[in-house]
């Protein structure tokens, strides 16, 4: 990438850049607990009864098809559980392949590798420098590996219609995570998450409110499958999560991404559930059909209901050739002040209107301007949040310009 050319519509958040929709249950469980390794913060008994069924050790079925083939009943049953919560039926059966761990992570690596090389994690790495949500060293592709090989149970892949899972032992754990990807596959079949127009398009906001819908549904269908299972099985779950959490290696993974590749898992099912409490289901497929257009629809449902869409804002001036631009968004928003104040975070991303971002390098130092415009109602308490993070950032400043408050930041 040539570093003076500036490049068109940078993303904010990693989960566009990394496209592939996983399941991220355990780092979503973290996030959700606030870290650190405590089974009780996960809901995990002291002690947990061990199940006296035998469960089929699928890593050892990795790869052998007569071995896959006796799992048809099970996916058979998790497909009809699937299509009776999510209300629709399956269009065709769905190819289901489990891999040894070596196998999947290579194939994790491989899928997202494309991805990585193309530029937009860097882009995305110079945004966090500037606002000192990383620090400058931090090699963020290696990172993003690191994070998904290790974290990820099992994936649907809406180019190929494959879901692969990861040869673990078939317990409750591995069939939720089923059911959620199983729940991709459904919605892929009825409404196509293939969007290739949209998630390679300049709309970064419409993809965090895909993603949320996309994430969010299967989230919610997998919670209700949940809902179904006995206590035993709800505490071997909750063992076999906090177990497999306990092999993710974290070590210098910053909580911006952790928490940026979980939002869409945390936010989506509350969203998702809005729907189906005002229309059942057919909710859901009416959201695919009018997909929510920016984050503020999933931090905001009702912004969603009300068709309140993003308002255009120019790019801000730029003291210096801009290395990228682009849309921080409700999302990024939220990110940017979670460690300042996080119930401060969440109220300036609901009421977030719209913004433009640029970044251009000052001698050592990477520079960003942002021009955010505020709900009408929401001005004061925007204009409040901004400065609280411009303070704690140190090297930032927030100024009203019109109906726009900028804030510059370098570091």
């Amino acid at each position: 990438m040539d570093p003076t050319a500036p490049q068109s519509s940078s993303r904010f958040w990693i989960l566009a850049a990394v496209a592939t929709l996983v399941t991220v249950a355990v780092v979503v469980g973290m996030v959700a607990a606030g870290g650190g390794d405590d089974e009780s913060t996960l809901g995990v008994p002291t002690s947990t009864p061990q199940t006296s069924t035998p469960i089929p050790d699928t890593e050892a079925m990795a790869g052998d098809p007569q071995a896959q083939g006796d799992l048809s009943d099970e996916i058979a049953a998790l497909s009809a559980e699937t299509e009776r919560i999510r209300g629709l039926p399956f269009l065709e059966p769905v190819k289901v392949t489990f891999l040894t761990d070596e196998d999947f992570e290579e194939r994790i690596l491989t899928g997202i590798e494309e991805d990585l090389d193309s530029g937009e994690l860097a882009e995305v790495a110079l945004v966090w420098r500037a606002l000192r949500l990383i620090p400058a060293e931090t090699d963020l592709e290696a990172l993003v590996r690191q994070a998904l090989a290790g974290g990820v149970l099992g994936f649907y892949d809406p180019e190929t219609d494959e879901l692969v899972m990861r040869g673990v032992a078939l317990d409750p754990f591995v069939r939720s995570t089923l059911v959620h990807e199983l729940t991709h596959a459904l919605d892929d079949q009825h409404f196509d998450l293939d969007r290739v127009d949209l998630m390679e398009g300049e709309d970064t906001e419409a993809q965090f409110g895909f993603i949320g819908l996309v994430e969010g549904t299967a989230s919610w269908v997998e919670e209700q499958w949940v809902g179904t299972l006995d206590s035993e099985e709800i505490v071997e779950l909750r063992r076999r999560e906090a177990e497999f959490g306990a092999g993710i290696d974290v070590a210098g993974i910053p909580d911006i991404l952790l928490i940026d590749i979980s939002l869409p898992y945390i936010l989506g099912p509350a969203f998702v559930e809005g729907l189906v409490d005002t229309a059942g289901t057919d909710g859901i497929d009416a959201a695919y059909l009018d997909l929510p257009r920016s984050g503020e629809h999933i931090f905001e449902p009702s912004a969603y209901d009300n068709g309140d869409l993003p308002v255009p804002v120019d790019n801000p001036p730029a003291d210096g050739p801009v290395l990228t631009e682009g849309v921080i968004g409700a999302s990024g928003l939220f990110e940017m002040l979670l460690d300042v104040d996080r119930s401060a975070a969440q109220v300036m991303a609901r009421g977030w209107g719209g913004d433009r971002y640029v970044v251009w390098r000052d001698g050592e130092s990477i520079c960003l301007r942002a021009d955010v415009l505020a709900e009408p109602d929401a001005e004061d308490r925007m204009r409040t949040g901004l400065q609280d993070f411009a303070d704690a950032h140190g090297s930032a400043s927030v100024d009203q310009i019109g109906e726009l408050l900028r804030i510059t930041a370098c570091a």
